[in-house]
């Protein structure tokens, strides 16, 4: 039975992802995301968003994925009434055919960096929601076959995110989304935490490069990001699920020691996991 708590986060939540309590989502982008059917869903751009990408993995300023993870926490409980959850799994039912055969969608699945990563984890937690076992699998069988050995180095950097501007936001928001993928598709045996290829690279080489700059920032072999380094890095939700999964205990102790919730604007939109306690359900 979900808590008072767990049900105030997933409304939380809801109202995110319907506009009705996030302060910087215009009516444009609203009536874009949700008015329109899913043709232009995606992130909404005022005055020029039918002329560029629509980056799918923009949706996580919505904590779409954490909507989806509460509306779970909740099934059977009074607060929230069975007739709603069944519109809820239609609308990520929708919403999963939208980014599975949408010319936006199909384009998100295919990007080599951080969209792909965010493609394949949201597709995961929605088809995990709906009971679509058929994406579950496609999901799996693309974390090993595409993510690992498109975006891991052998020394577990990653190269696309480390050209970038910003390479220390955004290798920890490529390694949270990746780690996330790997926590929900992972169970028992059958887990892709272990998963390697032949010369070593998997998740955990992702893991181990990474977690000495998040200890010690000042370590960065890199130059700094253009903007907002300083505010980096958070409470990684990488380091949990990896903590976990590989009984690091040094992974933990340094999650914990982090910013829970960070107030930056760009921090936000690139901390994928900001309830962690719906997530470990």
């Amino acid at each position: 039975m979900p808590t008072r708590s767990q049900t105030r986060l997933w409304r939380r939540g809801r109202r995110r992802v319907d506009g009705r309590g996030g302060r910087n989502v215009s009516r444009h982008s609203r009536r874009n995301h949700f008015g329109n059917g899913w043709r232009d869903l995606g992130e909404g751009l005022t005055g020029q968003w039918k002329r560029r990408r629509v980056p799918v993995h923009q949706q996580r300023h919505g904590r779409t994925g954490g909507v989806a993870r509460g509306a779970a926490v909740l099934e059977g409980s009074q607060s929230f009434a069975s007739s709603a959850g069944d519109k809820v799994k239609r609308w990520f039912s929708e919403y999963l055919n939208w980014m599975t055969t949408s010319a936006h969608g199909i384009e998100e699945r295919e990007a080599k960096n951080n969209h792909g990563s965010c493609w394949v984890l949201q597709v995961t937690e929605f088809a995990r929601f709906t009971g679509n076992t058929e994406l579950l699998s496609f999901c799996r069988e693309r974390f090993a076959s595409v993510l690992i050995p498109n975006q891991i180095a052998p020394n577990g950097r990653f190269p696309l995110e480390s050209a970038r501007t910003k390479p220390y936001a955004y290798s920890l928001f490529n390694l949270d989304a990746l780690a996330t993928s790997c926590h929900i598709l992972s169970h028992g045996q059958d887990s892709l935490w272990e998963f390697e290829l032949p010369d070593g690279r998997g998740i955990r080489k992702g893991l181990e490069y990474m977690f000495p700059y998040i200890e010690d920032k000042k370590s960065w072999p890199l130059p700094p990001d253009v903007q907002y380094f300083d505010q980096w890095p958070v409470r990684q939700p990488s380091l949990l699920f990896g903590g976990l999964a590989f009984s690091r205990t040094d992974y933990l102790k340094v999650w914990q020691r982090l910013n829970p919730d960070p107030t930056v604007a760009e921090v936000i939109r690139n901390f994928p996991i900001r309830q962690p306690v719906l997530w470990l359900t």
